[in-house]
């Protein structure tokens, strides 16, 4: 037996993650071209069976809860979900200059929240001139 548990300890960990996107682009001239884009990605995760007991210890360390440790399997089962959707479009000036437009939205949520609660929305815009030299 270890100084502060046994090699042996069983602890169980969980984790699914899913992800899904898609794309697309639309050329309608040679000088304006529109894109659109989605992705959602789902996860969890969570650990279990950690189990210390204090009396089978050789050294604790001070102020080490062993019990504390052991519920913490309880407090860690996480759980998130986040869609990303953005639109825009290019307009292409004088052969040498690009001009990008897009218009995003984030949805984040937080399905189980352990210490604070990340569930939140946003909305984005972006402007972009670009030189081709």
């Amino acid at each position: 037996m270890g100084q502060f548990g046994s090699l042996y300890d069983a602890m169980e960990n969980t984790n699914n993650d899913h992800s899904a996107w898609a794309v697309m682009n639309v050329r309608f001239t040679g000088r304006l071209t529109t894109c659109a884009s989605a992705s959602m990605a789902e996860a969890s995760a969570s650990f279990s069976g950690l189990s210390l007991d204090p009396s089978q210890v050789q050294a604790a360390p001070a102020g080490f809860d062993y019990r504390a440790i052991s519920d913490l399997g309880d407090y860690s089962r996480l759980r998130m979900r986040w869609w990303v959707v953005e639109a825009g479009l290019r307009q292409v000036f004088a052969d040498r200059f690009l001009f990008d437009f897009a218009l995003s939205y984030d949805n984040f949520r937080d399905e189980q929240p352990y210490l604070v609660d990340n569930t939140g929305k946003m909305w984005g815009f972006k402007l972009g001139l670009n030189w081709i030299f």
